[in-house]
């Protein structure tokens, strides 16, 4: 399936896997119960260049059996995002940068992104975004992290984080997505492979996309003629 590209993108394709059986990677024994909460965070593209939006995803579960009430998600804005910051309406789920460095109403660097996710019931899970900016000036080869903690009451409970790589010259792009998180067990997910070729001259022959099934899942099918064989999903995309 092909659609059309737009802004700096020449070409933009697509490709979706369907995954079943996906198996929790946390396996909680005795006694975890009350203490399971768990965070991801996917930021996207990456590499990213200067200017561009990185859309920012992170996800919070509950895999214990008891709900977790008071929950809190803070994600500090990091360094080399523009100066202008973001605005605050742009968190979803009702998100707001509210210790500001600058009062300006957008989240800028070293404040906060903060929700409030109250109950998240046993088995559950929420997911938030935002969309950073790369700063113009940010130089090549500069790591851009995105971290998230979750606390209760104050005690933080879970961290995680995740890094993109500023390029400018990067000619192609992929972003990876699936279409529910948290997934019980015997349900199928379905993974989005986007990507492009953002080069407006220069075509880029001989293209291979190839996406490795994860542990603990069971590959049901893939579009647009991708081949599944040891454990990895290839498509021969020719020409970009």
């Amino acid at each position: 399936m092909m659609s059309g590209g737009g802004g700096t993108a020449a070409r933009l394709v697509y490709a979706l896997v369907l995954i079943s059986g996906f198996l929790p990677s946390v396996l909680l024994g005795p006694g975890n119960a009350a203490a399971a909460l768990n965070v991801a965070v996917e930021a996207s593209p990456d590499p990213a260049r200067p200017g561009e939006v990185v859309n920012v995803r992170i996800t919070v579960t509950n895999d214990g059996a008891l709900a977790e009430t008071n929950v809190l998600l803070e994600s500090p804005i990091p360094a080399n995002v523009t100066a202008a910051g973001f605005l605050g309406v742009q968190l979803s789920r009702g998100g707001s940068c509210p210790f500001t460095v600058i009062n300006n109403g957008a989240c800028d660097v070293g404040e906060l992104a903060t929700w409030s996710l109250g109950t998240i019931p046993a088995g559950g899970g929420v997911t938030v975004s935002m969309p950073p900016v790369i700063a113009a000036a940010t130089p090549d080869g500069t790591l851009v992290t995105f971290e998230a903690v979750v606390s209760v009451l104050g005690g933080v409970r879970a961290t995680a984080d995740d890094t993109v790589e500023v390029q400018s010259s990067h000619v192609l792009e992929l972003a990876l997505s699936e279409d529910r998180d948290p997934v019980g067990a015997g349900q199928s997910l379905t993974y989005t492979l986007r990507f492009g070729h953002v080069d407006t001259v220069f075509d880029a022959p001989g293209a291979l996309l190839s996406f490795a099934v994860p542990a603990g899942t069971a590959f049901a099918s893939a579009s647009d003629g991708g081949v599944f064989a040891g454990g990895t999903v290839s498509w021969a995309l020719g020409t970009l």
